[in-house]
């Protein structure tokens, strides 16, 4: 894997980082910098897809040999098509910044269907168990990338300022979601389906640095 090399004014301080963060940091702000609207157009219509089925996205391969392994490279592309549609990412200047949102998809999930309808929260219910169930294909991306899609346009559309998407750590979840013990599934569903007390915190944290030690 080729070394990655920044410009020194969008290198961020990354003393104290887990190595996994400052490189998927590292990552998400060079694609920033490369991609522009016409670009982040054609990774939108590339979400849902594997990687071989996308068009006019040749560009995107030499971000991929400098940050992926080649068995990581439909987590990365798929990541890369699911923050196309997040314009608080796309329309900012390409001047690194650190990612301050915590947490993964299912505590944001969790955040969005608070004061809903029941009606509304019992859809929310299905479709995040729905997610929890897609398989990911590493080859050919599988249902997961199909679902996730489904899922960050919602969140995007119905968000508030408090509510954000972790990406850093959705691309780290992505890279774990095949492990036997499907702790990316667990901490997903411990981080949606119970209450916001400190003890469930402590539990959601400590899921989140077992996924991340691997990557």
């Amino acid at each position: 894997m080729n070394n990655i090399a920044t410009d020194t004014k969008d290198q961020q301080p990354t003393e104290g980082l887990p190595g996994w963060l400052v490189k998927s940091t590292a990552y998400l702000n060079e694609l920033r910098k490369q991609a522009d609207t016409g670009r982040w157009a054609m990774l939108r219509r590339g979400a849902g897809k594997a990687l071989s089925e996308a068009r006019d996205i040749h560009w995107i391969y030499g971000l991929l040999d400098r940050f992926a392994k080649p068995h990581d490279e439909e987590a990365y592309f798929l990541v890369a098509t699911l923050i196309a549609f997040d314009k608080t990412f796309t329309q900012q200047d390409a001047s690194g910044r650190a990612f301050t949102f915590t947490g993964n998809i299912g505590r944001t999930m969790r955040a969005l269907k608070v004061g809903k309808p029941d009606t509304a929260q019992q859809s929310f219910d299905r479709r995040f168990g729905i997610l929890l169930n897609a398989d990911f294909d590493p080859q050919l991306g599988g249902e997961l990338a199909f679902r996730l899609r489904q899922c960050v346009k919602r969140i995007i559309a119905e968000r508030n300022s408090a509510i954000a998407i972790n990406w850093p750590q959705l691309l780290a979840d992505i890279l774990d979601w095949n492990n036997e013990n499907k702790r990316v599934q667990k901490s997903w569903a411990r981080a949606y389906y119970t209450t916001n007390t400190p003890a469930d915190s402590k539990s959601e944290n400590e899921s989140q640095e077992q996924i991340t030690q691997g990557n």
